[in-house]
């Protein structure tokens, strides 16, 4: 696949460096050194900085950003015209997608979508509420699947409501009942993920004045699974993680019911890529298939 001096600049802004970007791209670093060079001349500005910890952008490479990100999608939707013309659709699809979504769900509908759409190809970013939420203003991604409601103004469908699960050892006296009441949580040590924008059991703790009692924070959904197998407590995640689970625990969900609602956002769906915008129809397909 040809790219754009344009597409080469962001990928090696997103690599943070001229070999990652050549690895990735299947170019020599010595080509996109060159390319980069020669764009800057064309423009007469310096887009990119070089130091010991890598490579970012100038002051004048943030300013032009915008821009060359709208040239990018530009050109994409230019290729995918062509290929619409020529009786084919192509593109590249960029997907802000995060831990749950991207290992149990994308995966079945990716298969199935190329089977119809060989020529397509992915590229997922994956990272918490937030930065999908920048990377879709920015546009860095087409789509980004999202917690909703959004704070920022996107278009988004909602895919899906998944309940808020107490994690637990399965030998835990709250296994064995069909749900877990939330005032019993505030007697266990909780298993949480470190705060921040991702962190649906926090939220869930504020939203319904559930007072933690001391526990752990950690990395990863897997993590709190690891942990409340060996006992140490009690985890709380969204059942979407849950599923197919490697670890030995049982997942009840906490009464009164609480859920967060999942869906899929762009800027504008009426000026989607028409690969991206194929993709999202296969998405509301399959969910549509599973209710």
């Amino acid at each position: 696949m040809r790219h754009s001096r344009y597409d080469i600049l962001l990928k090696v802004v997103e690599c943070g460096s001229f070999s990652a970007a050549a690895e990735q791209l299947g170019y020599t670093q010595s080509a996109i050194s060159q390319t980069i060079a020669a764009l800057e001349q064309e423009l007469g500005v310096t887009l990119l900085v070089r130091n010991k910890k890598g490579t970012r952008l100038s002051t004048d490479g943030r300013a032009c950003l915008p821009h060359i990100r709208e040239i990018c999608d530009g050109e994409n939707a230019l290729r995918d015209r062509v290929a619409a013309i020529l009786g084919g659709v192509s593109g590249h699809i960029r997907i802000g997608t995060f831990t749950s979504v991207s290992c149990h769900f994308l995966p079945g509908v990716i298969r199935t979508f190329q089977k119809e759409h060989p020529a397509i190809t992915f590229q997922l970013l994956q990272g918490d509420y937030a930065q999908i939420e920048g990377w879709l203003l920015e546009g860095a991604v087409d789509i980004g699947f999202c917690r909703l409601p959004m704070a920022a103004k996107l278009d988004t469908v909602s895919l899906c409501k998944e309940r808020m699960m107490a994690v637990l050892p399965v030998d835990h006296p709250l296994a064995g009942m069909p749900a877990v009441p939330e005032k019993y949580l505030e007697r266990e040590r909780l298993i949480l993920l470190e705060e921040g924008s991702r962190d649906d059991a926090s939220d869930f703790l504020r939203k319904r004045h559930i007072t933690q009692k001391a526990g752990f924070r950690v990395g990863d959904d897997y993590t709190v699974m690891a942990f409340a197998e060996a006992g140490i407590g009690v985890g709380l995640l969204p059942e979407g993680v849950l599923r197919r689970s490697p670890y030995r625990i049982a997942a009840r969900p906490v009464a009164p019911l609480y859920c967060r609602e999942l869906g899929v956002a762009c800027r504008d769906k009426n000026h989607l890529p028409a690969a991206a915008r194929l993709f999202v129809e296969e998405l509301y397909r399959q969910l549509a298939a599973l209710e």
